[in-house]
């Protein structure tokens, strides 16, 4: 038997949220429903849901009409799609590391160092170009002999970068993220790892946390997110960071590069390298003045 993806594309989050809200009423009922933004720029957003069983064509048609939107109803057959993603997901090789999950595990080359993390719910698995550009930013400073004592990294995700971190400079690592399930999935995979007490896992906002505070400032700050929550956090990061300490910046797309690193120069960083992945930018800085600016955690 077959289930169901259907998809819409809409103009704004206000938006999706209601068609999403409406869908969760349908009969059949759908067995999962999804809001993501796709263009930050734009502001499009896409709302989906996954049905188990053919949805109603003449509901989704009365959805169409109201909400001035087209959906697209596509058939999935039925297979074990964890297993799938797990097998397809070939092991990704930065050196001086190599990331996989556990269906690959056992290959990895023993001169390698190994981390394993499996696909989950949670951002990162090494192979998106956000997080892949942060693998080879960390290697380009492995490479220089920095060896930052302090590392944060904020929206971990999986916590894959934390884990690197700790991998190549043998640090001590906090990794953060507002997403319960990410902070979830990070821990698992700190403790998969044999990295429990060597990597803190904590849910925060930015970097208002009790732990995170303590640590401050910090010789490096991984910060793999979006654009626009770049902007909004500047001024935290330029204050959490340790006059002469790196900040790995990511998630940006190449046309949004110069305005972040404008930014960045503004508040007394400075380019020390930019690496380029598909239609993606990753920037690694350099604090070269110290924060004049208070950070509202404090």
């Amino acid at each position: 038997m077959n289930s169901f993806s259907v998809i819409a594309a809409v103009s704004s989050q206000k938006k999706a949220r209601e068609i999403a809200e409406v869908l969760e009423r349908l009969t059949p009922e759908p067995m999962g429903i999804g809001v993501f933004e796709i263009d930050e720029i734009s502001e499009e957003w896409e709302v989906s849901a996954f049905f188990l069983s053919t949805p109603n064509y003449i509901q989704l048609g009365i959805l169409e009409s109201y909400f001035s939107v087209k959906f697209l109803v596509s058939k999935i057959p039925r297979k074990n799609w964890v297993k799938k993603v797990q097998r397809d997901l070939k092991p990704v090789i930065e050196k001086p590391l190599i990331v996989s999950g556990s269906y690959y595990a056992k290959c990895a080359p023993i001169n390698k160092k190994s981390i394993l993390i499996e696909a989950a719910m949670a951002f990162g698995t090494g192979h998106h170009p956000t997080t892949l550009s942060c693998l080879r930013a960390l290697n380009f400073l492995n490479k220089g002999k920095i060896r930052p004592q302090k590392v944060v990294d904020i929206g971990c995700g999986t916590g894959i970068l934390a884990i690197s971190a700790y991998k190549v400079f043998k640090t001590k690592a906090i990794a953060s993220d507002i997403d319960i399930i990410s902070v979830e999935t990070a821990k698992q995979n700190v403790n998969v790892n044999g990295l429990n007490g060597h990597i803190l896992v904590c849910k925060a906002k930015e970097l208002n946390n009790y732990f995170i505070r303590q640590k401050a400032p910090f010789d490096l700050i991984f910060a793999n997110i979006l654009a626009r929550p770049l902007f909004k956090m500047a001024l935290t990061i330029k204050s959490n960071s340790a006059l002469g300490g790196y900040i790995i910046i990511s998630g940006i797309l190449i046309r949004q590069q110069q305005i972040v690193e404008s930014i960045c120069l503004s508040l007394g960083f400075r380019r020390v390298k930019i690496i380029k992945v598909g239609e993606w930018s990753c920037l690694i800085m350099k604090n070269f003045c110290r924060s004049k600016v208070k950070s509202n955690l404090y």
